[in-house]
């Protein structure tokens, strides 16, 4: 039998275990999570609470991105991590959608039969077997080819030593900064690409971007991305500036979109409806949601569609349907607003991995999918509460609502603003660069 036939086949069937598993983890964490709506006036009844106090409870479990290694954070940056290291390209993307379907199935699972502590134990006791399945993940290190590695990775920092260079890599798309203080010509480029250190057993084509850069960071010249630390990991994001709007804007529209997850049994009792018609209108959203979490990966499939594109319709739609919680009256326009709600949920869940990962590659999506759960932990830990507290005192949901849709509306003008940014950014760079394509042989 063909030993390359065979270790393309096993290789293909460990990619398929890592993506069930990686799927059944957010199937049960992130299901258990989406699902905490319906169960919402269970907890208030159970615990004998206030709106105020039975929000910190989604809350804080969202919040714990702040300390970004506890379980849920820990579980969803390293099954996001797993996909991104065994899948490539536009496939990638594709699949890091189809894994985030999982949580909005989960959803749909919740065993409420049990009640609240009956609950939690059988769905605690199905995550127990999340922990051997995670040992699936790690990467199969293939003998002798440690010292390829090591080796590619010396000879990148030594081409960037000699030439004064800093190269940056996003899945197939490497961009060359030279020093735009020295004087250099057509013929430098040319002579960068002859010099080009093309990593070995590759024979992927990739297009190489040479451009004018700023060296006021003289040590980062020295390293690459394989070698940076975690601060030099987070210092160059955060000077990623289209990366750092969409944080920021996600801060914005997330928790916001994330109320009606939190307060939707009660929002349906405030319309005169029941709990009955809350957990369908939950099943329902929950049903939506499965499309909204696949739409990032297949919108990411297209080339002529802009990073930016899918947050601004998810924070554009999460406007509309915050706005018709607050003006329907009927149970059918509630049940539908409830339905369509699922659309921007599920695009966000998604857009924290998708996205990140079209704006900063595989090697820094843990690092960006960390600071995404911290900032996001924040305005999770901050919404929740503050909208109940409002809700005890006047009795009604109108004013959290209308604040939560004029954030998502800001939310949206800052990724329309990133959105323009970025094409008037690929014009200047298309003037100013140099594009080739290389393949290993």
């Amino acid at each position: 039998m063909d030993t390359r036939k065979q270790s393309k086949g096993n290789s293909n069937f460990h990619k398929g275990l890592v993506f069930a598993t990686c799927y059944a983890v957010m199937l049960l964490y992130v299901g258990l999570l989406y699902s905490i709506g319906s169960i919402f006036v269970d907890i208030m009844s159970t615990f004998n609470a206030t709106r105020a106090q039975t929000s910190v409870i989604y809350s804080t479990t969202m919040a714990v991105g702040l300390g970004s290694a506890i379980g849920f954070s820990c579980l969803y940056i390293c099954a996001a991590t797993a996909i991104g290291q065994h899948f490539n390209g536009k496939r990638k993307l594709l699949v890091l959608s189809l894994q985030a379907t999982g949580g909005a199935v989960g959803g749909m699972m919740y065993p409420e039969t049990y009640g609240f502590r009956g609950g939690l134990l059988i769905v605690g006791g199905f995550t127990l077997n999340c922990a051997p399945a995670c040992l699936l993940w790690k990467l199969p290190k293939r003998k002798g080819t440690e010292h390829i590695v090591r080796e590619n990775s010396d000879r990148l920092k030594q081409y960037q030593q000699n030439l004064q260079l800093r190269v940056t890599t996003i899945e197939d798309d490497v961009t060359i900064l030279k020093n735009k203080n020295i004087s250099q010509t057509k013929d430098n480029d040319l002579d960068f690409i002859d010099k080009f250190p093309v990593i070995q057993n590759d024979s992927k084509t990739r297009r190489v971007s040479i451009q004018p850069g700023d060296f006021s960071d003289k040590s980062s010249v020295n390293e690459t991305e394989d070698n940076q630390t975690l601060c030099q990991s987070v210092k160059a994001l955060i000077n990623n500036a289209r990366f750092m709007i969409f944080v920021l804007g996600c801060v914005l529209a997330n928790p916001s979109i994330g109320l009606i997850i939190i307060f939707i049994a009660d929002v349906f009792t405030d319309k005169g409806l029941t709990i009955e018609d809350a957990t369908f209108g939950l099943l329902l959203m929950n049903i939506v949601n499965i499309v909204g979490r696949i739409l990032p990966g297949l919108m990411m499939q297209a080339k002529h569609v802009p990073t930016m594109f899918c947050p601004l319709l998810a924070s554009l739609s999460a406007t509309v349907v915050l706005l018709g919680f607050s003006f329907t009256t009927t149970r059918v326009t509630t049940l539908i607003v409830c339905a369509v709600t699922g659309v921007p949920i599920g695009m966000f869940v998604t857009m924290f991995s998708v996205v990140s990962a079209k704006l900063v590659g595989t090697k820094s999506l843990p690092t960006a999918i960390g600071i995404l759960f911290s900032a996001n932990g924040i305005g999770n830990a901050v919404a929740g509460p503050i909208s109940g507290y409002i809700r005890d005192i006047y009795g009604s949901y109108s004013i959290p609502l209308y604040a939560a849709a004029g954030m998502t509306l800001f939310a949206s003008m800052l990724f329309f603003i990133a959105w323009g940014s970025q094409k008037r950014k690929k014009k200047i760079t298309r003037r100013r660069s140099s594009i080739f394509y290389l393949t290993s042989m």
